[in-house]
């Protein structure tokens, strides 16, 4: 078992199977507080590690703590674990609130077995820092057979390719907490595992049920056990966060890239999610009536949204400058272009539009749904154009929409 450092670092991963059977060796991470609301995040020097947090949106090299930095918020640690999980290499972490400091103290380098140091040239990514060894109980998983199994029950069930990844994460990291076998635990050690989520990363409602929900699914396709007995905590109701439409419009508008404006001005006008503007294809996109035809979104459903008139010479002016074939976006190989890629775009433009609030791409989706409805637009046009399953999803907007409110005159500026 890991004790904690001298400097306060509080393991996540304590215990857990042996590690023998893993191929790729496993690092710790040691993720501390950093100003302005990042994590520094120092490691071994591995390549595959940094091409993972390469992935991760606003993520950045700070050579003045010697560490890797990401935005402290749930989304971004969920963006790390995956794309950990795609590399094949399984971290364990070690947490501290405190701010990075400056250089390890020497009890801690003697608490922990010390790493050779990154390979001449390597750069700035050498970073000292302890890792553990092939074996150690830092971290498990319980085995490969496990993952073919679980993918193939999740494959056969038609969820989604996020999802599929979000759910084998879970139970990666839910086995690495662990003190005993995955085919071994008990509800005791599930309640264990989601009281740490809360306690020590803060993890939202959504978050934790989610969890369970990957963790049910894991036993009860995998080896036909219903371990999951807790009851879900519940869901925060918290109001979509809105810009107003001079924000939007001047996101949409601040990138000098022609397909970059795109992206962003097609994601407010028609209030499409990410993932939905990442598998728009050419013939999705019907000019003469003006509609787009989206397919397969939240619960695999197709639907028709708005395409601005305003938008269709700068659509036009794109196709005849990139000439896509297959997909609407496309990356330098063809494919598709990545949800990572497009949430990059938008705090790129975000950041140069001088917007001061924390916002995300699905925040202009919000701004959408705002906007249309101080405009007048009735709400079940609304829920259709969202593509929500039920009309109390929609209602959420009448709560931050103005069109009402702005008829209300506070008892402050009575005369």
């Amino acid at each position: 078992m890991l004790s904690a450092t001298a400097n306060g670092l509080e393991p996540l991963f304590v215990d857990g199977p042996d590690l023998s059977a893993l191929r790729t060796p496993t690092a710790l991470l040691s993720i501390c507080g950093h100003r302005n609301k990042f994590l520094a995040i120092s490691f071994p020097f591995n390549a595959a590690i940094v091409g993972a947090l390469e992935q991760v949106p606003r993520s950045s090299w700070d050579p003045a703590i010697d560490s890797w930095t990401i935005p402290d918020n749930q989304g971004s640690v969920d963006s790390l674990l995956v794309s950990l999980f795609e590399t094949g290499l399984f971290c364990a972490t070690e947490y501290s609130k405190s701010e990075k400091p400056t250089g390890k103290s020497k009890s801690q380098e003697s608490s922990l077995p010390h790493p050779p140091l990154a390979p001449p040239g390597s750069g700035k990514h050498g970073v000292p820092c302890a890792a553990a060894a092939p074996g150690s109980p830092l971290a498990t998983l319980p085995g490969e057979s496990w993952i073919s199994r679980m993918e193939e029950a999740l494959a056969v069930r038609k969820y989604s390719p996020r999802t599929r990844k979000r759910y084998i994460a879970i139970i990666s990291d839910f086995a690495a907490f662990i003190s005993v076998s995955a085919e071994q635990a008990q509800h005791a050690d599930i309640t264990r595992y989601l009281s740490m989520m809360e306690r020590k990363r803060g993890a939202s409602a959504s978050t934790l049920n989610q969890s369970i929900s990957a963790i049910k699914f894991f036993y009860s396709s995998v080896y036909g056990r219903d371990v999951v007995s807790t009851r879900r905590p519940r869901a925060d109701r918290k109001l979509p966060g809105v810009l107003s439409k001079e924000e939007a419009m001047r996101i949409c508008m601040s990138p000098r890239n022609l397909k970059h404006r795109l992206i962003l001005s097609i994601a407010y006008s028609a209030g499409l999610r990410v993932s939905e503007i990442s598998r728009l294809k050419l013939g999705d996109i019907d000019t003469a009536r003006g509609v787009i035809h989206v397919r397969s979104g939240k619960g695999r459903k197709d639907r028709y949204s708005i395409l601005a008139v305003a938008l269709k010479k700068m659509l036009a002016d794109y196709l005849d400058l990139e000439r896509p074939r297959i997909w609407l976006f496309e990356g330098p190989d063809g494919s598709a272009l990545a949800i990572r890629t497009l949430q990059a775009v938008f705090y790129k433009a975000a950041e140069e539009a001088g917007i001061g609030k924390r916002v995300s791409i699905h925040n202009l989706r919000h701004s959408f749904a705002t906007h249309l409805l101080e405009d007048g637009t009735d709400l079940r046009f609304i829920q259709v154009l969202l593509g929500h399953a039920s009309p109390k999803t929609t209602q959420v907007y009448t709560h931050v929409a103005k069109r009402d409110v702005l008829k209300i005159r506070s008892p402050f500026d009575t005369e």
